[in-house]
């Protein structure tokens, strides 16, 4: 059995599908097939090896150590993205989101949860206005978190995620790239064009150097800004959701 028939097994959602594994298994992937293409015996052992994999689980402990290295990423980087940053948009002090559409928002999170500070209170207290801000906006995620999938708020998060932890495994991503190129290389000079493996291994060679090139330019800091961006639109969105508010309606009611 393939390894990905068997991640499907596995009590893995859909942010940690794609937002955590699909990262950790991106940056091992060039070491794979290289190993595929050189010593294809390996490939009658793999569905053994994906099954080992899984029943020791290693794919959960990939899981988990990208999303401490996204973690890591997010906490240095402040409030330049994550809940942080969607706390920021809300502040009068930034300028991304206009200020009507501030007004609404606050409005909204006045009527059906913990409000916002106003103007005043923010230039009185910036510290506290930022506690109240960040409260805000975790009660707001939780509020529409039923509501996720169906308002495309999930997506969004599972892109923010993807491309956080893709920024906290880049440099381990750009290592297991270059080395796969060194040894590919090394393997190419070693059996010259007459091997069967020589013209694989140079396919494989151009696609490893686009990979690297990838990792060292697409997976950016403003990739993952845009992303925070755009999930922070998409939760302030939730504002006009009619099933969101219905809900929330029916819950103060009871």
């Amino acid at each position: 059995m393939a390894l990905a028939s068997l991640i499907k097994d596995l009590n893995f959602d859909r942010y940690d599908r794609n937002a955590r594994l699909q990262p950790a298994l991106l940056v091992l992937l060039p070491a794979f097939l290289m190993i595929g293409i050189w010593y294809p015996a390996a490939r009658t052992g793999s569905g053994w090896v994906a099954s080992v994999l899984v029943a020791c689980g290693a794919t959960f402990m990939l899981a988990q150590a990208t999303r401490r290295r996204g973690r890591a990423v997010e906490q240095a980087w402040g409030d330049r993205i994550g809940r942080r940053h969607s706390a920021r948009l809300l502040s009068f002090e930034d300028h991304t989101l206009s200020l009507s559409y501030k007004e609404r928002i606050a409005d909204w999170i006045s009527r059906h949860g913990p409000g916002l500070p106003t103007h005043e209170e923010e230039r009185l207290n910036p510290r506290s206005a930022e506690d109240r801000r960040l409260t805000a906006v975790k009660w707001l995620l939780e509020a529409t978190r039923a509501d996720a999938a169906g308002s495309m708020l999930l997506a969004e998060n599972v892109s923010y995620g993807f491309w956080r932890n893709m920024l906290g495994l880049r440099p381990i991503g750009i290592t297991v790239g270059v080395a796969s190129i060194v040894c590919d290389a090394f393997l190419l000079w070693r059996v010259g064009v007459a091997d069967a493996r020589f013209w694989p291994g140079t396919a494989f060679l151009a696609g490893a150097v686009a990979a690297v090139i990838a990792w060292a330019f697409l997976v950016s800091r403003r990739s993952v800004e845009d992303a925070s961006l755009a999930f922070a639109e998409r939760l302030f969105a939730q504002i006009d959701n009619p099933v969101v508010a219905q809900r929330l309606a029916a819950s103060a009611r009871d």
